[in-house]
């Protein structure tokens, strides 16, 4: 009984992650995602929340911190240039990285036009997929 919902799990999320992956789509779902957000002491597990995935451009080359400046995309698949100033368009995503605290310092790395998408949870807009830190190096022969 478990397996068979564990399987149907599986196959749905894979599906979800089908359907993100395809650019030339717009997204915008509902998901129903645990969240453990940040700075909350008590968090063991996470706080259940609702939130909307959508798709975003970067405005800028990975900085020096977790936070980097994007702008939505509405439903028709078209970049958001105008409206409230970090609300719509300049939006802070800040990403998990793990190992790291700096994106120049992460991969995948980061250029100004590259796609990303991003959640929103308790007000703070944070990139769904996770970095890893890494380190620049010249191999000597």
């Amino acid at each position: 009984m478990t397996l068979n919902r564990d399987r149907r799990q599986v196959r749905a999320n894979a599906h979800a992650i089908k359907r993100m992956d395809d650019a030339s789509k717009p997204i915008f779902e509902r998901v129903s995602r645990t969240a453990l957000l940040p700075g909350d002491a008590n968090s063991t597990g996470g706080e259940s929340s609702t939130s909307i995935v959508r798709r975003a451009v970067t405005k800028e080359n990975a900085p020096s911190d977790n936070t980097i400046i994007c702008n939505l995309y509405n439903s028709d698949g078209v970049e958001i240039t105008t409206g409230t100033d970090g609300v719509d368009y300049n939006i802070p995503v800040t990403c998990n990285i793990s190992g790291g605290s700096a994106l120049n310092e992460a991969v995948p790395r980061l250029e100004s036009g590259d796609s990303l998408f991003v959640a929103k949870v308790a007000g703070v807009s944070y990139c769904v997929s996770n970095f890893q830190a890494s380190e620049d190096c010249t191999c000597g022969s």
